[in-house]
């Protein structure tokens, strides 16, 4: 097995595609004569993959830790609207290097073939027409993020965000409960034509990038999408109308008998 090297400079900066594109290149130009040498490409790729991802993610955390910080906002969006949608085609192409060759099957099962099982999934889903739809998400989901963000609601004296209101749906004093939730649910309220109008605009476009990749719907897609190969749709509707059937009607009848328990049912109510 290949010893693991830095591949990626410590000072590249992955904010900008041009100086990340050389070694993305070099890595789908690389000639590959055996299984040793494809290991190390797949080292050397997940050591720049991991620098591209750190950046992307400082640049993230920055925009949420001052929802007002709009250098920090024009930055992460900077990144996805200029670095991600480029590198996306090569990455793709390198899962094919990879996935497709010919010493793929050589290398160490035990360390490579969940890899390579993904990698071929991530190759059949790719679409080029999808990339501008998923810049588009990404941009609203940071417009949700930012309006969620700036919520604060004044309660006991202070004025507290959404989730320092967390802890009081936890308080054993129901009243002290339903203050903070009405406190919190009033707040979300204020923004909900805006909300409602992100998730509207969310639903449009998660069903175009499932349709240009060959699905019905959106949640067969990402089924495919999040690798869970080991059950479908199928199993996780049957899951809940098993649950529905049997645990339901028991979860009922104990609340009947024993109405001051409390017994939380959130886990109850699914989403389809």
């Amino acid at each position: 097995m290949a010893a693991p090297r830095s591949y990626a400079p410590s000072n590249l900066d992955a904010r900008q595609f041009t100086a990340i594109e050389p070694h993305y290149n070099e890595l789908l130009g690389r000639a590959v004569g055996n299984a040793d040498e494809l290991e190390q490409l797949i080292l050397d790729r997940s050591d720049l993959d991991a620098l591209v991802a750190e950046c992307s993610a400082n640049l993230y955390i920055a925009t949420t830790r001052n929802t007002e910080d709009k250098a920090a906002e024009a930055a992460f969006l900077g990144f996805v609207r200029d670095v991600e949608p480029k590198l996306k085609p090569i990455s793709s192409a390198l899962d094919r290097k990879i996935a497709t060759s010919a010493h793929a099957d050589a290398l160490p099962k035990a360390r490579y073939e969940v890899l390579l099982r993904g990698m071929r999934v991530d190759i059949e889903l790719f679409r080029e027409a999808n990339i501008p739809l998923e810049t588009e998400l990404a941009e609203l989901d940071q417009k949700y993020n930012q309006t969620i963000g700036r919520m604060t609601v004044e309660f006991d004296g202070q004025v507290r965000t959404m989730p320092q209101m967390s802890r009081f749906l936890e308080e054993n004093d129901r009243s002290v409960r339903e203050k903070a939730w009405r406190a919190i649910a009033g707040r979300r309220l204020q923004d909900r034509d805006a909300i409602d109008d992100i998730y509207d605009k969310m639903l449009g476009l998660r069903h175009r990038i499932a349709l240009n990749a060959g699905f019905p719907n959106f949640r067969d897609f990402q089924h495919r999408r999040f690798k869970r190969f080991d059950y479908t749709p199928a199993d996780c509707m049957a899951m809940h109308d098993a649950i529905e059937s049997h645990l339901v009607p028991i979860q009922r009848r104990w609340r009947a008998c024993c109405p001051a328990v409390g017994i939380s049912t959130s886990w109850l109510r699914m989403p389809r």
